[in-house]
């Protein structure tokens, strides 16, 4: 049972982690059809160079290379080591590293954007009912 906590635990966290990409791509995307886009091609690559659906000693050496280097094949690892077996591996490590690797990137590179966004929006011009973002009743 603790095992399928700690792996309930670290699905979270890697969830977390992976939504600061997106949430990186919805600030700099223009419409909310290139963020599903630039996201799929985020997404794919990660999915489908990985552990996940293939066991890696059938692939050949420079496609292990990759998914030895893919964050998501070290959470797979080791959500499978927590889930069936329970126990906690140097892949549970790994997963953790690279969750916050990828949450320190993205965050480093969000930030500017948000600080960019925070002085538009002191000098933007107020709304022309004085600022007030409530609808107006007619009478």
């Amino acid at each position: 049972m603790p095992g399928v906590i700690a792996g309930v635990l670290l699905a979270m966290v890697t969830g977390w982690s992976l939504a600061w990409i997106f949430m990186y791509i919805g600030t700099i995307a223009k419409s909310s059809q290139s963020v599903q886009s630039l996201s799929i091609m985020v997404l794919l690559p990660l999915t489908f160079v990985s552990n996940a659906f293939v066991p890696v000693d059938t692939l050949p050496d420079w496609l292990k290379t990759l998914v030895g280097l893919n964050p998501v094949s070290h959470v797979v690892t080791a959500l499978r080591d927590l889930l069936n077996n329970g126990v906690v591996t140097v892949s549970v490590g790994y997963a953790l590293l690279g969750c916050v690797v990828v949450v320190a990137i993205f965050r480093a590179a969000h930030r500017p954007l948000l600080l960019q966004e925070g002085l538009d929006q002191r000098h933007s011009p107020q709304t022309l009912d004085g600022g007030n973002a409530s609808p107006s009743r007619s009478a």
